[in-house]
């Protein structure tokens, strides 16, 4: 039995994301942040994750109590693993039908121990003003890319999804596309432009660039 939230985390956190008619239309709402789930079993719950999760509590307790102080690399690849990793696991608390990342995914997030799948995209910010508890909220989406790797370029259709996850003061989005190499602020450019706007407080964490001023 695990919790989808490090118990760290869960103390005085209300409920998720509201209920308006849109959003229920167009995305999965997140469930209460008491829930367990069953969905790892006993080796990847105490050797695989159970470590990560302690190494990474420190780190998620400053960010979500609005903390800030010098972050390094290691510190910033935690947050992105724990991310994807968060938005997995919440993602399998769900029925079949209303689960919205690919299985492939998981296995990919296994084998590469300690880093996200390719083809994923997180940013990160601090909430000046603090969500009042946890949300959680995500969708799947369908878009178009090209395959330049060839003589001639061809079009392919892939599903991606989106998950945001609000925890306090700190906001992470997820965006999986399945497929390295791609711009997402050129496939997505509504929802990306707005996060990496040079007034935005979003700040690339996955893949790793720079450590962002956001921390510092």
């Amino acid at each position: 039995m695990n919790y989808l939230w490090p118990a760290g985390t869960r103390k005085g956190m209300a409920k998720t994301w509201g209920s308006a008619q849109q959003l229920r239309q167009n995305w999965k709402l997140g469930y209460d942040y008491r829930l367990k789930t069953m969905t790892l079993c006993a080796d990847c719950n105490t050797a695989w994750l159970g470590p990560f999760e302690k190494r990474a509590k420190a780190k998620l307790r400053a960010w979500i109590s609005g903390l800030r102080g010098p972050v390094t690399q290691y510190e910033l690849r935690l947050l992105a693993f724990w991310a994807i990793k968060t938005a997995m696991t919440v993602d399998l608390a769900h029925p079949g039908r209303r689960r919205h990342i690919p299985a492939g995914q998981y296995h990919e997030l296994r084998t590469n121990v300690d880093r996200p799948p390719v083809g994923v995209h997180i940013w990160a910010a601090m909430r000046v003003i603090p969500y009042r508890g946890i949300g959680h909220m995500s969708r799947v989406f369908r878009f178009r890319y090209f395959d330049r790797g060839g003589a001639i370029a061809r079009a392919h259709t892939q599903d991606g999804y989106q998950v945001i996850l609000s925890i306090r003061h700190l906001e992470l989005h997820v965006l999986g596309l399945g497929v390295g190499g791609l711009d997402p602020i050129e496939l997505l450019p509504d929802y990306v432009a707005p996060l990496v706007a040079a007034e935005s407080p979003f700040h690339r964490l996955w893949p790793l660039s720079e450590i962002p001023d956001l921390y510092q």
